[in-house]
């Protein structure tokens, strides 16, 4: 790379945090480099402290964006692998903060990386005088590039940020120019270098090293390695990890690993001293006796702070005779010795330059006489110990022991002497036998002598068994268990036992844990593992494990027996939908009884969740669902059958399906509506539009909508048939024909009329813009416009201009309208199309408030307002259907886990009470235990402000209600201003919504609450059929069914729904920054999500869904806090 100019500059960037997290180290993103961060265990206890720091560059095969690639070698690795990112320096723990960087692209420019080192030294506590860069071949050459990538001479902005660097087989820097000397800047801003070559891997590493020794003695060093034959390779005997420990090298005079140098660099600290002189020694003199006239010289050179270049030996002094057989080896033979006294010296030189001599003295004697060999006293040992020292000796009246052997004579194959040549040697490897050794002296002159030795080895010891019993599998309340264990010695006796536990929990106690039978108290949930050891008369010893599940106490299910249901004879059987849930087990069985009613209503299967009830007759009937578990815990609920007797017979639906029609090819579709039908004494329920005849299969789009299109194939005469079904299962229907005409050989083409979108209003907006401006003609001019109500009632409808392009139309009442705009062009061929304006009535919040005063059945609060609810002192009692306060129904309704009791202030407590009437207050159901309330019925998505009250004439008692995360305290003492209050509550995807009640003290206590059901938020989406639209907003639909959202659109596009392989997502403008999209099942399992960024232009996220069973599904999208639901469905 050629560098034009360098710039050193500070970015100022926002960066992503990932929520992965590999072993010890945390996944971060740095604006577009991965990055991997370890920081020291006591990172957060010392928030004043800065840490030495390693940051970490890869290997070109790793640069990218796949983040485990950094972590595959390096440091990074060796964390993964068990590394805390401790080193032990001088008797003092040093913790680095450690970073393993990944550059997106290869040979990043220094800038670049100085502003990703910006962001590291902002985002962490790093000490500046003990930062330090490494990699491995690129990663090494991102690291010599940085700190030489100043000026010469500086200012040095890049290199006096680093205290040291080390490479490891890394490319070095010579785009750098003038190369090697721009490493001059890292030398003189107080930096040191470490690099790594390997003996097969030329980097011209050496040639950095001199260059910044040259510029300050001691600032680098060299290091030659050759690991794995020497290749580039072998990272991890560098850096550790994939199960292997960093290698030491001798560096500064100190055997030591990479680590634990750079922990001892400090930015600007003078280099070490210089070099050393190596050590030579020549060895011991030397006395030899004739006719022996030669030796060997055993020389040798050590380097503290390098290694041995060249060895030289000379002769100093003595006789003529003698010669030096390989003068430049540490170990060399002299030969041709004659009697007297020789000096010789070796001369040791470093790979610096120094030297070093010592001489030694050969000492050549007259003819010698015979040495005493000794090989030590027999020896006995028993396996399994297999290995024995043989303590020979020698001397020599006239001189002295020259060498020793120990040599096998006789015995089994098996036993290998360590150390034949010496008089002291171990022998190893010993099987049972006997063997006989013999030890040879050999004298300084050549004269031998010999002895033996028996060693007998005896059979071993057999070690004990252990058995610890089987596994143990208990369920709270018991907590103690009783270990059975025993151990048994095939050739001794058992002397010991010992439990000890080996994992699990705190809790736990082994009360004899030196028998064999003991018991275990005290245990909580969890998974224990208990080891028995036994211990043998030899000292043999053998283990055995145990585990031990104890599992938490069963949870009683809970039944829901379903909504109340009324019917009208004669319709005199229905079907029941029991449903029973087990948070920690499962639904064993169900269990239908009739508990009240008239006779009849038979149950077909009472042992089924699901059952139909037959022969049913006027009246009222409870029917109780009991729901079992596996464990034999369970609960009940209650459901209402009211049979109404039999009414006036059902009038048919009346089915309108429109006006005849007649299109000209090549026009071949046609829009139906059969919005008009009408049901006297009910209401329309279903819609199917069906073809009875034709010359060929018309495509219908949506069949089971009152407005759909309808495609014909070929020309010719079609009936269509429109199917009306009112809610008492009542059919009507209306037949139209639809005449298909061949194309003339010369045709006007029909004018396009487009309505526009349909549009929602709430009152009291009343007045909107129907806009047909868009219409058009292809090959000549629209001449006139006609706006026309074609659906819903006319009363109270005023079209301002109904003969102009675009006319207001005001409204005095809610419902829905249909209006139909006709363009005519300059032949006379005219088109339409429709729109659908739906005008929603005017929220009052009167009618959307829930009182519930909890009673207990006998003393009940006479108020319209508010619901009594009797509660048993029983487990889960249920409540029947709320009322508003106005007095309609809601679809909420509730149980209670638990009541001990209901307890009595008295008729005159709480009399002026402000939180809710006093007669409220008279009436607690009161607990010792931790219990809740299941809120049923609630609209997913919609919002709910919830308040709760409780009273006790007595001191002491407090009273906490949860709501999720939520929680408010009611101090209950004669209380009658302190209550309970949630804002803003949602429930479950199913409507469900879970408030816990707990205490402070012994008793905890609730009255009553209220439940002010929020209006929907009128920027809140509606979903309708293939499109979202926003209230008083209009949503652009083609012809053909396919979604276009205007530029400026600020709403979210969900479409089609329902849909089948495929759903789709149009994220508007008003989205912007980090969303996040979830789809649930109907029961709030997540099946599909996606997080992503956007900016405000419109996006299109699309959803797999062919795997999807049919059914209700939810969509969220989440944005800056907010949450929008939308309902969707599968066909």
């Amino acid at each position: 790379m050629k560098k034009v100019f360098r710039l050193s500059a500070i970015v100022f960037v926002l960066f992503h945090l990932s929520l992965r997290v590999q072993s010890q180290q945390s996944l971060i993103n740095v604006t577009g480099w991965n990055a991997y961060v370890h920081l020291p265990s006591s990172y957060a206890s010392n928030p004043t402290k800065n840490y030495p720091t390693i940051i970490f560059f890869p290997g070109l095969g790793e640069v990218g964006t796949n983040a485990n690639a950094v972590i595959s070698n390096g440091p990074g690795a060796y964390i993964a692998m068990g590394w805390n990112g401790n080193v032990n320096v001088d008797g003092n723990t040093v913790e680095f903060i450690v970073i393993s960087l990944q550059t997106a692209q290869s040979y990043p420019v220094e800038s670049t990386m100085n502003d990703k080192l910006q962001i590291l030294k902002g985002l962490y506590r790093i000490d500046s005088n003990k930062l330090y860069l490494t990699g491995l071949s690129h990663g090494g050459w991102c690291s010599s590039t940085f700190v030489s990538g100043d000026n010469y001479g500086g200012p040095y902005t890049f290199a006096s940020q680093i205290a040291a660097v080390v490479t490891v087989e890394g490319v070095q820097p010579a785009d750098n120019q003038p190369y090697p000397n721009m490493m001059d800047n890292f030398a003189w801003s107080g930096g040191r270098y470490l690099g790594f070559e390997q003996v097969n891997d030329f980097r011209d590493t050496r040639t950095v090293v001199d260059r910044m020794n040259l510029t300050v003695p001691n600032s680098a060093i060299y290091v030659k390695t050759n690991f794995g034959g020497g290749g580039h390779c072998c990272w991890s005997y560098f850096y550790g990890g994939q199960g292997r420990q960093p290698e030491n090298f001798t560096l500064d005079g100190i055997s030591q690993n990479i680590y634990q140098w750079m922990a001892r660099q400090t930015k600007g600290a003078t280099p070490p001293a210089g070099n050393q002189a190596p050590i030579a020694n020549a060895g011991n003199d030397i006395t030899l006796q004739l006719p022996a006239n030669s030796t060997t010289l055993v020389g040798s050179g050590t380097d503290n702070d390098g290694n041995i270049a060249s060895y030289l030996w000379t002769k100093i002094s003595g006789p003529a005779a003698g010669t030096i057989t390989n003068p430049a080896s540490a170990t060399t033979t002299l030969t041709g010795l004659v009697q007297g006294t020789y000096q010789l010296q070796l001369k040791v030189t470093d790979n610096i330059g120094a030297v070093s001599t010592d001489n030694m003295t050969v000492t050549v004697l007259a003819a010698n006489q015979p040495p005493v060999a000794l090989a030590g006293n027999d020896q006995t040992l028993q396996l399994p110990a297999n290995s024995t020292t043989l303590v020979g000796s020698g001397t020599d009246t006239d001189g002295t022991i020259a060498s020793y052997l120990w040599t096998k004579i006789s015995g089994p194959a098996a036993g290998t002497i360590t150390s034949p040549a010496y008089a002291t040697t171990t022998i190893t490897g010993l099987a049972q036998g006997v063997y006989q050794y013999q030890l040879k002296v050999t004298d300084n002159k050549g004269a031998t002598a010999t002895d033996n030795i028996t060693v007998t080895v005896n059979a071993a010891n057999q070690v004990p068994a252990a058995n610890a019993g089987n596994d143990i599998s208990i369920q709270l309340p018991v907590n103690n268990i009783t270990l059975a264990g025993s151990g048994s010695d095939a050739d001794g006796t058992v002397a010991s036992y010992l439990w000890a536990k080996v994992s699990g929990p705190a809790a736990g106690t082994i009360i004899s844990p030196g028998s064999a039978i003991t018991t275990v108290t005290g245990l909580s949930q969890g998974n224990y593992q208990f080891q028995l050891k036994v211990t043998d008369n030899n000292g043999a010893t053998a283990t055995d494990n145990i585990i031990v599940i104890v599992k938490a106490a069963n949870q009683p299910p809970l039944a829901d027996a379903g909504n109340n249901i009324i019917i009208t004879l004669p319709t005199n059987n229905v079907v029941v939908y029991g449903v029973g849930t087990d948070l920690d087990g499962s639904v064993a069985s169900y269990l239908w009884t009739k508990i009240s009613g008239p006779s009849g209503g038979n149950i077909t299967s009472p042992g089924s969740g699901t059952t139909s009830i037959t022969g049913l007759t006027q009246g009222t009937y409870q029917y109780q669902l009991k729901v079992t578990d596996n464990q034999g815990a369970s609960a009940t609920d209650v459901m209402i059958l009211q049979v109404n007797g039999t009414i006036s017979a059902n009038q048919p639906p009346v089915a309108i399906a429109g006006n005849d029609m007649t299109v000209t090819l090549p026009t071949n579709q046609v829009n139906v509506n059969g919005s008009s039908s009408y049901d006297a004494d009910g209401f329309i329920t279903a819609y199917n539009w069906i073809m009875i005849s034709g010359p060929a299969q018309a495509q219908i789009t949506n069949e089971w909508l009152a407005q759909t299109t309808i495609s014909f194939p070929v020309v010719g005469v079609y009936l269509i048939r429109l199917d009306v079904g009112d809610n008492s299962g009542a059919i009507g229907r209306d037949t139209i024909s639809v005449i298909v005409n061949q194309a003339a050989a010369e045709s006007n083409t029909p004018p396009i009329a487009l309505a526009g979108n349909d549009i929602i209003l709430q009152l009291p907006a009343n007045t909107t813009l129907l806009n047909g401006a868009n219409s058009y003609d292809a090959d000549g001019i629209i001449s006139s416009y006609t706006w026309t109500q074609v659906g819903g009632t006319a009363q109270g409808v005023n079209i301002t201009s109904p003969s102009n392009s675009s006319t207001s139309v005001s409204f005095t009442n809610a419902g829905t309208y249909t209006f139909r705009l006709k363009v005519t062009d300059n032949t006379g061929v005219f088109s339409t199309d429709d729109i659908i304006v739906t005008v929603i009535a005017e929220p009052t919040a009167s009618d959307k408030i829930i009182n519930v005063n909890l009673t207990n059945a006998v003393y009940n609060y006479n108020n319209p307002e508010w619901n009594n609810w009797a509660i048993s002192e029983q487990i889960n009692s249920g409540s029947s259907v709320f009322k508003y306060s106005n007095g309609t129904q809601s679809n909420i309704r509730a149980t209670l886990s638990y009541s001990a009791r209901m307890v009595d202030n008295g008729s005159s407590y709480a009399s002026g009470a402000t939180i809710c009437p006093s007669d409220v207050l008279r009436f607690n159901s009161l607990s010792s235990i931790n219990r809740y309330i299941l809120l049923y019925g609630l609209v997913p998505g919609k919002t709910y402000d919830m308040s709760f009250f409780a009273s006790r004439a007595i001191l002491g008692g407090k009273t906490i209600i949860v709501i999720g995360t939520r929680r408010d305290t009611i101090v209950t003492d004669y209380n009658t201003t302190d209550y309970a209050k949630f804002i803003n509550v949602t429930s479950d995807a199913n409507g469900t919504l879970r408030i816990g009640l707990t205490q402070v003290g012994t008793w905890q206590y609730i009255a009553g609450f209220s439940i002010k059901e929020n209006l929907w938020d009128s920027k809140i989406s509606l979903l309708e059929n293939n499109f979202v639209i926003q209230p008083n907003t209009e949503i652009s639909k083609t012809s053909k069914g396919e979604i276009a959202v205007d530029a400026a659109e600020n709403g979210n596009v969900v479409f089609p729904n329902p849909f089948k392989n495929k759903l789709s997502i149009l994220i508007g403008k008003g989205v912007s920054g980090n969303y996040k999209i979830v789809l649930n099942a109907a029961t709030g399992a997540v099946l599909w999500s996606r997080q992503a960024n956007k900016t405000t232009a419109a996006i299109t996220e699309n959803i797999n869904t062919a795997k999807l069973p049919s059914g209700i599904y939810l969509l969220q999208v989440i944005n800056n806090g907010v949450t929008q639901t939308y309902k969707v469905i599968k066909n």
